[in-house]
């Protein structure tokens, strides 16, 4: 595939990274060698209590600082998640800069197309998500092979977003995001533990409690081997006039060194989630030329519908170091989920609804879902030298694979209610597990190799340049006969990155990727979409301030892309079909600050802009163009130094649903809308803390999507009590 570098402000700005690269040769003088005395220094950081992080392997796998690292990187960790007192992995993904959720019906509930929480960045689904670096989603489509929304924070220690393309790590994907989720380990040298407990409720009806308990200990005289577990358990009440969910989770790890230059981590997480009364269907928006009176209360889930969902996972990490300065690394990761559900929603969409008469009917159905990973990733990396300098270089190679049994049915039901009167109350469709039946087999396999290295050119002038080399089969079949069946083998995507050092705290850089991604999606006449290519751009200027607790950023990025999906509409059976846009281009810029300010003030605080446009029309108009996002946390002074105080502010801009006119084009917005939290946190002495979080304080009531009535959590109140041990 040839790439064509056309006259943009990308280009311009790579071409004035390079000037900066060149002037920066000329600069460089030579100098007198004098051997010094080597002076060993030891020093620790209190790195649990920063606000961010202070390097990462998501994007390259290579050990960069985020400053170095080419691309846009976006942190939450575990103090921001007990902080907000978050505690699903959707609303944990809600905060990261530059990330869109869209939802229909409850968090994490699931109906024929599985679970409909997706998340968006930089105007594309993100569908890579991995488990401490190791592919945990199928690399097809948005089937991420996991339900994630329902994922509880709990036990990671961070979430690392990296925008856009990351072909070195996850393979094939979209140029918008990529998750890393990494665990808590086994770290603590004395035996140490935290208990959180929370309480929540909404103005008119209580929520909820939360409890969470973290344990380690070494477990050996030498502290070689060490131990942690962690249990939760939230059961958590609607906001809506029924529906309840409760999720509980063991995790338990264990760090073992059997050598100094060897160290183990294993471990494994159980969770079991149910929900009752609850849906991933609303009523629609606009039926029979009429407007849906609903109110963010109203419930389209008829009573027995539930959701109980099994999710098992185990690793092995092993990290071992040779006296020849290589650094091995070996993770297995094995992820299993069990769905059982029975879902359903009353007047779905215009044949379920009839608004002139105030009735509607149910559509309803059975999901019975087992989906199977196995993730390997195997990674060797050191430092070399070249042209009289240190360079780091890193390979690999790396195999997932995805098997899932997916049986599903779909029936309307004959008997309509008064929607009027609607309390839940319905009868089950006689046909609800035998109508329009399927059993779906699906066999997704991914396995590649990978090298980069980092090319330190001068002090101030360093170059990453990667490349992955990757393999795909995807087969399906549905009740015997193929469904999808093909295939992409030794498929290049190269990587390349220039950094440039302005000086000790500033550095620009431009970073090229190649854009790769199965796809399954269909057209209206179920013809098959090819896979989507294209090539990903970036620059930007990243600052490193405050002995590395502050970090700050700006970007550029631009996508061309080939085959990327438009959502035309849904068929009966509730499969969306699309059309594939040919030359789409998505671009936009981002600024980001996260850190600290002051040792009593942090923040995180984004802008994110991004628009697509097909032959210079805006398309994907249901994605906001654009986001704003910030959290602060104050510590007061003198002597009301045991108080903090904090809160949130997000804001969208409008979206639409471009597939409606008139009337229903209108019922179908959601206007620009700001959603603002509150925390307040008092430290009772060293160990114990206080906390009261107010989520959405000015109770803005805003859908989720534009196709239903699916509208997000009202103001809640939430009282927590932490304590260290």
């Amino acid at each position: 595939m040839s790439v064509i570098f056309k006259k943009t402000i990308l280009t311009q700005s790579i071409t004035l990274i390079s000037m900066l690269a060149t002037a920066q040769s000329y600069a460089a003088q030579p100098t007198s060698v004098v051997e010094l005395p080597i002076i060993t220094v030891q020093a620790t950081r209190d790195v649990e209590n920063l606000p961010t992080i202070l390097s990462s392997k998501a994007a390259t796998k290579l050990d960069l600082t985020l400053k170095q690292t080419p691309q846009a990187v976006s942190v939450i960790t575990a103090k921001q998640i007990q902080n907000q007192q978050i505690s699903t992995m959707a609303d944990a993904l809600e905060q990261v800069p530059g990330v869109y959720q869209r939802r229909y019906g409850a968090v994490g509930a699931m109906g024929v197309r599985g679970e409909s929480s997706m998340f968006y960045a930089r105007g594309t689904p993100i569908t890579n998500i991995s488990i401490d670096g190791i592919a945990s989603s199928a690399a097809v489509d948005n089937q991420m092979g996991l339900s994630v929304a329902k994922l509880n924070p709990a036990i990671y220690e961070k979430i690392t977003v990296v925008k856009g393309v990351n072909v070195l790590s996850t393979g094939a994907g979209n140029p918008s995001a990529s998750i890393d989720l990494s665990r808590k380990l086994a770290t603590a040298m004395q035996p140490t533990g935290q208990l959180n407990l929370s309480a929540n409720s909404f103005d008119h009806a209580w929520g909820g409690f939360r409890e969470t308990l973290d344990l380690q200990s070494p477990l050996n005289a030498d502290k070689t081997i060490r131990g942690r577990s962690v249990i939760a358990y939230n059961q958590q009440n609607s906001f809506m006039h029924w529906g309840e969910s409760q999720t509980g989770l063991f995790y338990g790890t264990l760090a073992i060194d059997p050598t100094p230059e060897t160290q183990i981590n294993l471990g494994a997480m159980y969770q079991k989630g149910d929900q009752d009364g609850l849906s991933v269907y609303g009523q629609t928006l606009f039926a029979n030329g009429l407007k849906s009176t609903t109110s963010p209360r109203d419930n389209a889930a008829p009573r027995w519908t539930y959701n109980h969902t099994e999710t098992s996972n185990a690793f092995v990490d092993i990290k071992h170091h040779f006296e020849n300065g290589w650094h091995l690394n070996f993770n297995y990761n094995y992820l299993k989920q069990n769905t059982d559900a029975v879902w359903g929603g009353i007047a779905y969409s215009a044949q379920t609804a009839n608004y002139a008469q105030h009735r509607g009917a149910v559509y309803a159905g059975m999901k019975q879902l087992s989906a199977v990973s196995h993730g390997v990733d195997l990674s060797a990396n050191r430092n070399y030298g070249l042209w009289g300098r240190q360079h780091d270089f890193v390979v690999g190679a790396s195999y997932q694979s995805f098997n899932s049994n997916d049986v599903y049915s779909y029936t309307v039901g004959k008997d309509w209610v008064d929607l009027n009167t609607w309390n839940g109350h319905v009868a089950v469709p006689s046909d609800l597990k035998t109508g329009h039946r399927a059993i779906t087999l699906t066999n997704t396999s991914q396995h590649g190799v990978f090298a980069a290295t980092r090319l330190n050119l001068l002090d101030t002038v360093h170059a990453i340049l990667g490349l992955r080399l990757s393999s795909y089969d995807i087969l399906s079949l549905e009740n015997g006969e193929v469904g999808h069946d093909f295939s992409g083998h030794n498929v290049v995507t190269p990587y390349a990155g220039l950094i440039v050092d302005l000086n000790q705290n500033i550095s620009a850089y431009a970073s090229y990727s190649n854009i790769f991604r199965p796809q399954t999606a269909q057209k209206l006449d179920k013809s098959p979409i090819g896979p989507l290519e294209g090539n990903s751009y970036e620059v930007g200027v990243k600052a490193s301030l405050n002995e590395d607790r502050l970090n700050l950023s700006a970007a550029y990025f631009e996508s061309h892309l080939e085959n990327s999906l438009e959502f035309q509409g849904r068929r009966p059976n509730g499969y969306a079909y699309y059309r594939a846009v040919k030359g789409a281009i998505t671009s936009g810029f981002e600024l980001e600050a996260l850190g600290q300010l002051t040792p009593a003030l942090s923040l995180q605080a984004a802008y994110t802009q991004a628009t697509t446009l097909d032959k210079g029309k805006r398309i994907n108009l249901e994605i906001p163009k654009q986001m704003f996002k910030l959290h602060t946390l104050y510590q007061l002074p003198a002597s009301l130094s045991q108080w903090r105080i904090g809160g949130g502010l997000r804001w969208q801009s409008d979206i639409f649903d471009a597939t409606k006119t008139g009337a229903a084009y209108v019922a179908h917005q959601q206007k620009a809308f700001a959603v603002a939290d509150l925390l307040l946190k008092y430290q009772m002495n060293a160990d114990t803390s206080l906390g009261l979080n107010i989520n959405n304080i000015g109770n803005r009531h805003y859908r989720t999507n534009v196709l239903q009535s699916t509208y997000a959590d009202p103001r809640s109140y939430i009282l927590s009590l932490n304590y260290r041990f």
